[in-house]
């Protein structure tokens, strides 16, 4: 369900984060239209069905939210510097900090993302880390190389995978 969440997340991001000049020229996004509510139906599983609503600040999503948990989004301008999943305890009704990706960006540009995951008092911030560096090519695609460290092998090293995308 969390993939889910991520997923609504990304698409609100998408409509909010994609925008020509055209666009731009609005007035603070007045034409912009933003889902409040998105549901997701899962006829082969029904119990995946869910309903994601979103919270707004002019044209930038704040957070998404179902009853599994929620993602927070921070920004620092028009770009998105920082997201943070949250699962929501049946028990409590409590939110707990899942997973933690902060992005930074050069020129205009996503350079690098830094995921966390795996919060606990013995690891208060994070167990795992994963961190991806963005090499923007002449011929518009991206390389992408991945870094991670998990405490019990020792310091980060470099993945063997290393994406291309076009």
């Amino acid at each position: 369900m969390k993939k889910l969440l991520c997923l609504v997340g990304a698409l609100s991001l998408v409509f909010t984060s994609c925008s020509s000049e055209e666009e731009n020229n609005s007035e603070n996004g007045a034409d912009a239209i933003l889902p409040k509510t998105v549901k997701y139906t899962e006829t082969d599983f029904p119990s995946d069905n869910a309903a994601y609503v979103s919270t707004y600040s002019d044209t930038k999503v704040l957070s998404v939210k179902n009853e599994y948990g929620r993602t927070d989004y921070t920004y620092d301008g028009d770009f998105i510097v920082k997201e943070v999943n949250y699962d929501t305890e049946s028990n409590s009704n409590k939110d707990v900090k899942s997973d933690e990706t902060t992005y930074k960006y050069s020129n205009g540009k996503l350079s690098e993302s830094s995921f966390v995951e795996s919060f606990s008092t013995e690891y208060p911030n994070g167990k795992y880390k994963n961190r991806k560096v963005y090499t923007h090519n002449v011929d518009g695609t991206v390389k992408v190389e991945t870094y991670k460290t998990n405490p019990e092998i020792g310091p980060e090293y470099k993945s063997i995978v290393v994406s291309v995308i076009y």
